[in-house]
């Protein structure tokens, strides 16, 4: 009967753990789920599945139709996610939002060919392997993986990239692994890897891209011939070395093999040799400018378009007008048109050598009433004229600052930690740069008017320096400037204003200096900022108008600095305005002591309207420092009442106990003077005997004594009995 008790128990049990384990994959009945893991592999799903339990841990969405990914529920304990071999076109900027401790996202064999820059801004920044291998990318983004600290795996090869921002993976400590080979790679740039050196890399591959070796390619052809710094590189590098495929004469051969006389015989201006012929096109229409140049002339260019209102398009920078698409070919697709884009458009080609522009015009016509017919689909195509008549050329000015690489419109004179360090902006640049980099230099402050006539710059690095003034007319004339990176220096404060004339721009790094606080004209004028990085600095205090002028703002990041109290006014001008920008404020590693003077940032934070628009706005939340009760709780969490400040304690007891030792002092002064008149008329009466009593206590007393020779309170001792519990000085440990 024990026997059938027992077994009836354990099918019961069994049923039980099944009918779980089934309820594990949610209304998904194609799914299988067991051991926190999701196995969904080819279900021809078409969207992200949803019912998935919250202990699951991986995800495996091979070889499903899914199109796009936009923001994923939370799951807090998701690792790992696959996406492999399915159709996605679209990935939202917020889509990896949620997923706190993702480690591994593979998204192989898809047609993703642009991904937003600030994707990887939130969420998951515990990445440590990341696939996007396959896919139909044409150029990686500056800050594309800026965040992306923990990556270890970068896979980006078989793509279409022909562009890569020179810092791109700059930041990106503890890559080990990073693959680039089979993309349409022209132009090798050694700063790609050249920072990366204490890596410790276990494959390194940009084989198998149509290397052009050509002029363009004696800076990077230099840095490989230096054995001390390049050695690391060739040596992983040498089964799948760079191999030239242009031009013919030297096909297959290995870049390091060549020497500048072979690289400087290529070396050609830019010809185009056709561009759409002008057109009259209805609004609402989609059109393609084609923009052809001659494939035999090396360095390969790059392209950009200049609209009627002077924005200009670049393959890299397209991104950030709405409906403006520049493809790798030169083409400019232009979505929906208006009447605002009637006007001339030019066409620029740019390499080392010169520029080569070429013109042609749009002219939008109202649409005839009546519904749209049949041919509204798909953007136009307008034919290119063969030879433009409507052009012009231009050499590059020789002039390029000894130290510095002057191509396309791009200025480097990045140091490189060894070479003589630049103490001061050259005079003799290009004035018609669109980017400088100055990083890694020895200049220690910026004069007024330092980059006037660089009107058409875009981008300004200034990394690594020993930067630790900036005069407040320094950027006077950067209205086209977007991103200024001013990382790894000396600032301490940057005087009202100083950003002023910077108004397109988009991104602002100021990390790792010595900033002490945020004050209200920091940052006036820069409504169109969406980046703020002030991470590593030393800040304590923030006005509550200091974010006031950023209408556009949608990221801030705070971390590791030494705020103490934050008040939510400082918050209220960002989220209670009209159209609110604002997406997170990031704080962790902060000093924050949760007592009285954070009970409104409490009650803020606990508000239900603030939390129903605002979720995420503190990002991981704010994490209390002191006091030590409360010590890494979060804000949010806590119930009790918040104390007050122990300082006030302190003073407040303080002069209590002095006033009582002060009494003491003062009856003890009185009892000596009292005890020194007597001993004068005693001396005075009984001098000999006096002056007998004290040599015989010289003699008996064996040695005198002084502060040096006290026991037992060494330098440690007295520090601790003269500093609080705060590590200030305290005065009553004094007395």
């Amino acid at each position: 009967m024990l026997f059938k008790c027992t077994s009836f128990l354990l099918f019961f049990q069994y049923i039980i753990i099944a009918q779980a384990a089934d309820t594990r994959c949610g209304d998904l009945k194609k799914c299988t789920c067991s051991n926190f893991i999701m196995d969904c592999r080819g279900q021809e799903l078409v969207k992200f599945p949803g019912g998935i339990r919250n202990d699951t841990q991986a995800i495996y969405l091979n070889d499903n139709k899914i199109k796009e990914i936009g923001q994923l529920p939370e799951e807090s304990n998701l690792a790992t996610l696959v996406l492999t071999n399915n159709m996605i076109t679209k990935l939202s900027y917020d889509a990896f939002d949620n997923l706190d401790n993702l480690k591994t996202l593979i998204l192989t064999n898809n047609s993703i060919s642009t991904i937003a820059d600030d994707i990887f801004e939130w969420n998951p920044l515990k990445l440590e392997v990341l696939h996007l291998d396959g896919n139909k990318m044409e150029f990686i983004q500056h800050f594309l993986f800026y965040d992306l600290e923990q990556l270890s795996e970068l896979h980006l090869q078989n793509n279409i990239i022909t562009f890569i921002h020179p810092h791109a993976f700059l930041q990106l400590k503890n890559l080990r692994n990073l693959r680039l080979d089979g993309n349409k790679l022209h132009t090798f740039n050694h700063k790609w890897v050249e920072k990366l050196q204490a890596n410790a890399f276990t494959e390194l591959r940009f084989d198998n891209n149509p290397w052009s070796c050509d002029c363009a390619m004696n800076v990077s052809h230099d840095w490989l011939q230096k054995q001390k710094k390049a050695k690391w590189f060739i040596d992983l590098t040498t089964e799948h070395p760079i191999t030239c495929q242009l031009p013919s004469p030297y096909n297959m051969k290995q870049l390091v093999s060549l020497d500048h006389a072979e690289l400087n015989k290529t070396c050609d201006m830019p010809v185009i040799t056709g561009i759409s012929s002008p057109a009259k096109i209805e609004e609402g229409r989609d059109v393609l400018l084609r923009c052809v140049v001659d494939p035999n002339k090396f360095p390969v260019p790059t392209i950009s378009w200049t609209a009627p209102n002077k924005d200009v398009y670049r393959l890299n920078t397209a991104g950030n007008f709405d409906g403006i698409t520049v493809h790798q070919n030169g083409s400019l697709l232009i979505s929906h048109l208006n009447s605002s884009d009637t006007g001339d458009y030019s066409c620029t080609a740019s390499n080392l050598k010169g520029t080569f522009v070429a013109n042609t015009r749009i002219d939008v016509l109202k649409r005839k009433p009546g519904p749209p017919g049949p041919t509204t689909k798909g953007p136009i195509f307008t034919k290119p004229t063969i030879q433009p008549d409507d052009h012009e050329t231009a050499r590059v000015s020789k002039e390029c600052p000894h130290g510095c690489q002057c191509i396309s419109r791009h200025i480097d004179c990045a140091g490189d930690g060894n070479a003589v360090k630049m103490t001061e902006i050259p005079a003799d640049m290009p004035a018609d740069a669109i980017t400088i980099s100055f990083a890694t230099n020895g200049l220690t402050s910026l004069g007024a008017n330092a980059f006037a006539k660089f009107v058409n710059l875009e981008e300004l690095r200034m990394d690594n320096n020993q930067i630790s003034h900036i005069h407040p007319d320094a950027f006077k004339g950067l209205a086209a400037l977007t991103t200024l990176t001013l990382q790894e220096n000396r600032l301490t404060s940057i005087e009202p204003k100083t950003f002023a004339p910077l108004v397109n721009l988009k991104v602002l790094v100021l990390d790792k200096n010595k900033l002490l606080r945020i004050d209200d004209e920091m940052f006036k004028v820069l409504a169109d900022l969406q980046w703020l990085y002030i991470r590593h600095n030393t800040i304590k205090t923030i006005s509550d108008d200091a974010f006031a002028p950023l209408k556009g703002i949608k990221f801030i990041h705070l971390e590791s600095n030494q705020i103490g109290v934050m008040y939510p006014n400082t918050v209220k001008t960002l989220t209670e305005r009209e159209n609110p920008t604002i997406k997170k404020i990031f704080l962790e590693d902060n000093a924050f002591n949760c007592d009285d003077n954070m009970e409104e940032m409490r009650n803020y934070v606990k508000d239900k309207k603030v939390r129903k628009h605002f979720p995420d706005l503190f990002a991981d939340g704010i994490k209390c420092s002191y006091p030590p009760e409360l010590a890494d709780r979060f804000l949010v969490d806590i119930k009790q009442p918040l104390e007050a400040q122990v300082t006030d304690v302190i003073e407040k007891t303080v002069p209590v106990e002095t006033s009582n030792y002060s009494g003491l002092l003062f009856g003890g002064i009185a009892v000596g003077i009292l005890l020194t008149i007597v001993l004068f008329f005693l001396w005075k009466r009984y001098g000999r005997r006096a002056r007998h009593c004290y040599a015989l206590f010289r003699r008996t007393a064996g040695r005198s004594y002084n502060y040096s020779n006290l026991n037992g309170t060494d330098d440690a001792e007295r520090k601790g009995l003269t500093t609080d519990n705060m590590g200030s000085s305290g005065t009553e440990a004094f007395v």
